[in-house]
């Protein structure tokens, strides 16, 4: 189970708080660092593709994307924007 464990814990490091570097842009960053959080933008390609609006957190033990579906009124911090924006 330790797979499924580490899973619920990188989920729970990228929603709890949540704090995002970007929420505009649809493509993904070239050289992600280990629990970096975006917010899919519009138009999303490549590793993003089908993923509009999603969380994104990359996760260096997978050496991938994983992705979270917000529900509505969850709120994030956004770097890019220097304030909380909400799920709507």
């Amino acid at each position: 189970h330790y797979d499924e464990l580490t899973a619920l814990l990188r989920a729970i490091d990228a929603l709890l708080q949540c704090n995002v570097i970007e929420h505009t842009n649809g493509n993904p960053p070239g050289a992600p660092a280990d629990g970096d959080c975006y917010i899919v933008g519009p138009s999303a390609s490549g590793d993003w593709a089908t993923h509009e609006n999603k969380i994104a957190r990359w996760s260096a033990v997978i050496s991938a994307w994983e992705f979270y579906d917000p529900a509505n009124g969850w709120i994030a911090f956004s770097a890019e924007a220097g304030t909380h924006i909400k799920f709507a």
